[in-house]
């Protein structure tokens, strides 16, 4: 059994000294307020997202807003950058209905919609600069191998038309 700081308020685990490891580090740093306070977070506002009861850690949001928002800051960045348009139907979509596709898939290192909040600007615009910009139908229909498909499609419609209805 794990002793107890010693601080009568605390109730945490001690890690030496008869101290937890915050008390510990009050002690070490030479803290020369209340010794026995209660630990609190510094930062006590909420997120500004309604709804959200999250600590704050930047511009009102916190971790998961901060970087969703982020995320979307850069994705309509790269979009505007690359034109706005999809390059093979010409289509002008709101900028989350677009896909980066690598034009030589041998030179991709990484997706830049996975790594969007995790590389650095210049190694992102290093990978976009390999890339198109497709609207989504595009992009299925570019993975989709589509010519091949549509025989394929063709071949069993005529088998659905060829067979009496049940």
């Amino acid at each position: 059994m794990l002793d107890t700081c010693s601080v009568s308020s605390c109730d945490r685990p001690a890690i030496g000294g008869g101290l937890c490891e915050g008390h510990n580090r009050r002690k070490r740093k030479g803290y020369r307020g209340n010794f026995d306070a209660p630990f609190r977070r510094m930062n006590t506002k909420d997120c500004s997202v309604g709804g959200c009861t999250e600590y704050h850690v930047g511009n009102g949001l916190c971790q998961n807003h901060r970087l969703g928002a982020l995320r979307l800051a850069r994705k309509k960045y790269f979009v505007e950058r690359l034109g706005g348009k999809c390059v093979r139907c010409g289509v002008t979509h709101h900028y989350l209905a677009f896909d980066f596709h690598h034009r030589d898939p041998a030179t991709k290192l990484f997706d830049i919609c996975y790594y969007i909040n995790q590389k650095t600007m210049p190694v992102l615009l290093a990978e976009l600069s390999k890339c198109e910009l497709l609207c989504a139908v595009c992009h299925r229909l570019e993975h989709a191998n589509y010519v091949r498909l549509e025989e394929h499609a063709q071949q069993f419609l005529e088998v659905y038309r060829a067979s009496p209805e049940q």
